[in-house]
């Protein structure tokens, strides 16, 4: 029978290290790694919730603006949650998305309040002419 030789190491130690070691190059639990940890990604910005609201009010408001009263508070609901909302999502960019539509509500409230104003012209307008007009 050939002999093939030395085996080297017998069952005992491995030719890599103890494999229960701690390895330089992987991190402790909980520990830092000393090439720097891989960057974690920020977390998603979520659109805030009262952007829609904005918007809402704000449309709510233009197209009830010719029922005066009804149409200028929708309006100036639209305006005042629209102008809080993008300052808010201004003041933490990361945080909150839906500036477009707190921008919409803002504009919509105040086309929507100038409609109503318009509209109430018209009417004492028409109704100072009407009583001018009156032949007593």
């Amino acid at each position: 029978m050939p002999s093939y030789g030395d085996p080297g190491q017998p069952y005992g130690e491995s030719p890599y290290g103890n494999p229960y070691e701690a390895n330089p190059y992987q991190t402790n639990f909980g520990g830092v790694s000393p090439y720097g940890a891989p960057p974690t990604p920020a977390p998603a910005a979520t659109p805030h919730p009262q952007a829609a609201l904005a918007l809402i009010l704000g449309i709510l408001g233009t197209v009830l603006g010719f029922s005066c009263i009804i149409g200028g508070l929708v309006g100036i609901g639209g305006i005042v949650v629209g102008r809080r909302v993008k300052n808010e999502i201004d003041a933490q960019p990361g945080r909150y998305t839906g500036r477009s539509q707190a921008i919409a509500g803002l504009v919509t409230g105040i086309i929507g309040v100038s409609i109503c104003v318009l509209a109430t012209l018209f009417i004492v307008l028409a109704i100072v002419a009407g009583i001018s007009n009156s032949n007593f």
